[in-house]
C-alpha cells in the first residue's frame, strides 16, 4: 500500500529566549560564525580538552564578565541544551563562547557534557535544512529544520551528524550545524547516562542561575 511521505517542518525548538541584558538577540549575520579545526589543551584545570562544546544544563543560566559571583550578569541564557564551546577554565568557571560569538563565564556544574547543536542559515537565510534518514545528500526527508533550530546531537562522523529535534531524528550536514567541530567524530548512542557524567564533570551540579 502506498504511504504518502510527511515532511515536517520545525520551528518550535528555536532559539526564541537569550540574553536579557547582553548583546543583540540571534540573528542571521551571527550564525556565519563556524567552528574551525583546532588543536585542543589538555593542561586544564579539569583534565578536559579546552576547547571543546558542552550544553546549557538549566533552562536559566548567567553568563558573568568574569569567573565569579562577584562579577555583573552580563547574559541570561534561557534555553535548556543551548550549545556553548568552552574556551577557558579556572577550577568551577567555564568561559564560554556561543554562536554568534559573545564570550561569558559559567559556573561549571550548569553545563552538560551532552552534546547539541544549532541549525545554521544556509545560501538562503530562510531556507530550512533538510534531516534525512540516512547519511546520503539523497535520502529521503524526515523533517525540515528552521535556522536557529537547537537539535540534540547523537552522532557525528565528519561529514554527517544524527541529529534529533521535537521527537524526529536523521542526518544532517555537519556543515550545517554549529556546535561540532571540523571532521570531528563521535557516537554517544552507546553511553548511558552514568557514562556520560564519569565523562565530564561538567554534567553535573547546582541550580540555575549563578
Amino acid at each position: 500500500m502506498f504511504r504518502p511521505v510527511i515532511t515536517f517542518v520545525i520551528f518550535t525548538a528555536a532559539l526564541l529566549a537569550y540574553s536579557a541584558s547582553g548583546p543583540g538577540a540571534y540573528g542571521a549575520e551571527a550564525a556565519e560564525v563556524r567552528p574551525p579545526e583546532i588543536t585542543p589543551r589538555f593542561d586544564t584545570p579539569s583534565g578536559y580538552p579546552v576547547p571543546r562544546f558542552v550544553s546549557a544544563k538549566k533552562n536559566l543560566i548567567y553568563g558573568r564578565i568574569g569567573p565569579g559571583k562577584q562579577y555583573p550578569v552580563k547574559w541570561e541564557l534561557r534555553r535548556r541544551g543551548m550549545p556553548l564551546e568552552v574556551i577557558a577554565e579556572t577550577e568551577n568557571w567555564r568561559k564560554v563562547r556561543d554562536w554568534q560569538g559573545d564570550e561569558m563565564w559559567v559556573y561549571a556544574p550548569l553545563l552538560d557534557g551532552r552534546r547539541y547543536g544549532v541549525v545554521l542559515p544556509g545560501d538562503e537565510a530562510d531556507a530550512p535544512t533538510p534531516l534525512r534518514r540516512f547519511a546520503l545528500k539523497d535520502a529521503p526527508v524526515s523533517a525540515l529544520l528552521k535556522p536557529g533550530v537547537i537539535v540534540r546531537l547523537e552522532a557525528c562522523d565528519g561529514v554527517w551528524c544524527l541529529a534529533e529535534a521535537e521527537g524526529r531524528k536523521g542526518w544532517a550536514p555537519r556543515r550545517a550545524v554549529w556546535g561540532v567541530y571540523a571532521n570531528e567524530r563521535f557516537d554517544e548512542r552507546g553511553f548511558s547516562r552514568v557514562a556520560a557524567r564519569m565523562r565530564n564533570r561538567d554534567v553535573d551540579g547546582a541550580g540555575g542561575g549563578l
